[in-house]
């Protein structure tokens, strides 16, 4: 019996050490980003008057909002991307930094017709950094931008302690762990919906939080997230009105940094939701949805 389950156990070892293998070789051998002829994957939702760009946070993908924008179909058009490295997008070797996301959001944008002025950029954490560049770099495409959960950190000290108390995979990839590293290339064993009520998290929010790659998810956080400008960024956008939406008990991105960001432009607005934390499209969808439209009609 013991013979039987060693070798059960040697068998199941070296199955995980080859997918291991097999994932950080696919990974190793993926191309370098080349914004002339890298595409992103996305949606488009409705074709309504009025117009709308979704950018989902780190770890998501278009998903996050798909399925949590029905109250929104019968007037508008929505564009919702998978970005750079995550979701069913390309997953290039890059740097990940705010540039390298904005070169391939951005062609999009104005393919699909989204660049004429008249669109809203609405971004969650990750995709409210992405949504204040974009704002940035071409505030004449934007009536208006929202950001949910606009991630501030004061340094990497802060995000260690505030993303780790939340997620040890976060913690270890912050604290650039091997153990986390080598935890990434065998994710698949993981991926299963069932385990999706242990994060919180509805199951395509869940599965969907594997599609990255090691380069694309520690690239974005360290380059995009802890590397930005964010008060240049709002210099930049100087033009664009601005709702920030942050959660009250929101443990992951800052609220009182959120705050003090948004009080940096008198045609910026803050808006703490009692009761809800991080996650609060997926918990208080209806209430986001409210404020975003209350936003967009005074915008337009």
């Amino acid at each position: 019996m013991l013979r039987w389950l060693l070798l059960v156990l040697g068998a199941g070892g070296v199955a995980v050490l080859a997918l291991g293998l097999w994932t950080y070789w696919r990974e190793a051998r993926a191309p370098r980003f080349d914004p002339a002829t890298t595409t992103l994957h996305f949606s488009e939702i409705g074709d309504g008057p009025r117009k709308m760009v979704l950018i989902h946070g780190l770890a998501g993908s278009a998903r996050y909002w798909t399925g949590r924008v029905e109250s929104l179909r019968p007037d508008h058009a929505l564009l919702i991307p998978d970005l750079l490295g995550f979701g069913q997008s390309l997953k290039p070797r890059a740097r990940y930094d705010l540039d390298d996301h904005l070169a391939a959001l951005a062609p999009l944008i104005v393919r699909r017709g989204f660049d004429t002025g008249r669109a809203l950029i609405v971004g969650h954490s990750l995709g409210a950094v992405i949504a204040l560049g974009m704002a940035s770099r071409h505030p004449t495409w934007f009536e208006g931008a929202v950001l949910i959960g606009m991630p501030v950190f004061r340094d990497r000290a802060e995000a260690v302690a505030r993303l780790g108390q939340h997620s040890m995979f976060f913690r270890g990839m912050l604290e650039r762990d091997g153990l986390t590293r080598a935890s990434h290339y065998v994710r698949a064993l993981w991926r299963w919906p069932w385990l999706a009520p242990l994060f919180g998290l509805p199951a395509d929010v869940y599965l969907d939080a594997m599609d990255h790659t090691w380069n694309s998810l520690t690239g974005t956080l360290d380059a995009t997230i802890l590397g930005t400008d964010y008060r240049a960024l709002m210099a930049g956008a100087a033009t664009v009105p601005i709702l920030f939406i942050h959660g009250q008990d929101d443990g992951v991105a800052p609220i009182a940094s959120a705050r003090a960001l948004a009080g940096q432009r008198t045609n910026a607005r803050f808006v703490a939701v009692p009761g809800a934390d991080h996650q609060l499209l997926l918990k208080q969808t209806d209430a986001v949805w409210s404020l975003v439209r209350a936003f967009e009609q005074d915008a337009s």
